[in-house]
């Protein structure tokens, strides 16, 4: 028996945006905070800087930015937690070859 505010909470698309937040923090500025003014010469009018485009935009960058940066890094991360926490250094040559089984 759980409360309503845990089943929403933990629905799957507001979970996914808030695993994307800082992605999508970060993004947002580039489609939102700029809008279009005819005085600016060179400033066009872009689909994009307008709702619901900007929304659109702003999700599609977070996701890439989180899949193809965010997660390569937090990976990385979590094998040099592993690889320091195992009291390994970077010039520990049998450290080295117990990870990757070749001598060093």
């Amino acid at each position: 028996p759980t409360s309503i505010l845990t089943r929403i909470a933990e629905w799957r698309p507001l979970r996914f945006i808030g695993r994307l937040s800082y992605s999508i923090y970060l993004w947002q500025q580039l489609f939102s905070i700029v809008k279009w003014d005819p005085w600016i010469p060179g400033m066009a009018q872009t689909w994009y800087r307008d709702f619901p485009g900007n929304v659109v935009m702003t999700m599609l960058a977070a996701g890439l930015s989180f899949y193809l940066i965010e997660r390569p890094l937090f990976r990385l991360r979590d094998q040099y937690r592993k690889y320091t926490s195992n009291g390994c250094k970077e010039s520990n040559r049998k450290c080295l070859e117990i990870e990757t089984g070749k001598p060093g």
